[in-house]
C-alpha cells in the first residue's frame, strides 16, 4: 500500500518467497472508517475497512439487493421490480454505526447508476424518516442530475451534477462543516452551502435509502462506497478518481524470473 506516488513512478514487485507474510485487506483499507466494494453476489457486503461495518440488505423487497456487473467487478443493484421507487423498500444498511463518530469533517464517495427516474431517490443518508436530523443526498423525482445535499436539519441544498440515468457516475461529497464540495468524476462540481453542519445523530448509515428503508428507494446500482474522515483537496480527489476510472493509469511489464533474496 501507497499514500502516493507521482506520474511516472515505476514499481517493482517481488514474489514467489515463501516467508513472506501476506498482508490483509484491512491493512490496505486501514485509512478508511469504511471501504465496501460489493463483490458478493448477494447478502451481506463486507467492509474492507477497519471498523468492519457490514452492510446488510434490509426492506420489504431485500431480496431485489443483489450483485451485478460494476465499474469495477462486481456492483450492487438495488431498485426493485419497476422505476417506482416508493413500492419496493430495499436498502442496503450498515451494521452498528451509532458509534461511529465522524465529526463535521469526512468525505463519502462512490459509483452510482440510475436505471429509471420516478422517485425522490437516496444515495448515500444517515437520515431516519420523520426526522429532521442527519446528514445525506437524493435526487429529483423527475431529473436525476439535481441533487439535494443535506448537512444538519431539515433543509438542504440544490446541486447540479451530471445526470445519472443510464450511465455511471463516481460522486464525492467532502463535508467541512459549513460546506459540501460535490466532485463528479472527481471534477469540482459545487462548494455547496449547508443549512447547518452534519451531525453524529446516531443513526445507521445506507446506502440507496434511509437507515429505516421506509423512503424512496434507489432504483439503480451503486459501487466501490468509500468512507473517511478529513477534508480532501481537489488533487486528491481527481487523482482518486483516475486510479478508478483511468484504465491507462497503470501499466504492466512481463515479470522475470530471479534469485529469491
Amino acid at each position: 500500500r501507497m499514500n502516493s506516488c507521482a506520474a511516472g513512478t515505476s514499481i517493482h514487485m517481488n514474489y514467489g518467497n515463501a516467508d513472506f507474510e501476506p498482508g490483509t485487506a484491512s491493512d490496505t483499507w486501514g485509512d478508511y472508517l469504511g471501504a465496501w466494494h460489493f463483490g458478493e453476489a448477494s447478502g451481506t457486503a463486507y467492509d474492507s475497512g477497519k471498523n468492519g461495518y457490514h452492510g446488510t440488505p434490509k426492506g420489504a423487497r431485500a431480496e431485489y439487493n443483489v450483485g451485478v456487473d460494476g465499474v469495477i467487478g462486481r456492483a450492487r443493484t438495488n431498485g426493485g421490480n419497476a422505476a417506482n421507487g416508493e413500492g419496493d423498500k430495499v436498502g442496503m444498511v450498515l451494521d452498528d454505526t451509532s458509534y461511529l463518530l465522524l465529526g463535521e469533517r469526512f468525505t463519502v464517495s462512490g459509483f452510482f447508476y440510475v436505471k429509471g427516474r420516478a422517485g425522490w431517490y437516496r444515495l448515500v443518508s444517515r437520515r431516519w424518516s420523520g426526522s429532521s436530523d442527519g446528514w445525506g443526498t437524493e435526487l429529483n423525482w423527475d431529473d436525476d442530475s439535481m441533487l439535494y445535499v443535506y448537512g444538519g436539519g431539515g433543509d438542504s441544498t440544490l446541486v447540479r451534477i451530471p445526470t445519472l440515468e443510464k450511465q455511471w457516475v463516481y460522486l464525492t461529497l467532502a463535508y467541512d462543516g459549513k460546506s459540501c464540495s460535490v466532485y463528479a468524476n472527481g471534477q469540482l462540481v459545487q462548494k455547496a452551502e449547508l443549512k447547518a453542519a452534519p451531525t453524529d445523530n446516531g443513526h445507521p448509515i445506507a446506502f440507496g435509502n434511509q437507515g429505516d428503508v421506509a423512503e424512496w428507494t434507489l432504483f439503480g446500482h451503486y459501487d466501490e462506497i468509500r468512507l473517511s474522515t478529513g477534508y480532501p483537496t481537489e488533487a486528491e480527489v481527481a487523482a482518486d478518481s483516475l486510479t478508478m476510472t483511468d484504465a491507462d493509469l497503470f501499466s504492466a511489464s512481463a515479470a522475470q524470473a530471479a534469485e529469491p533474496t
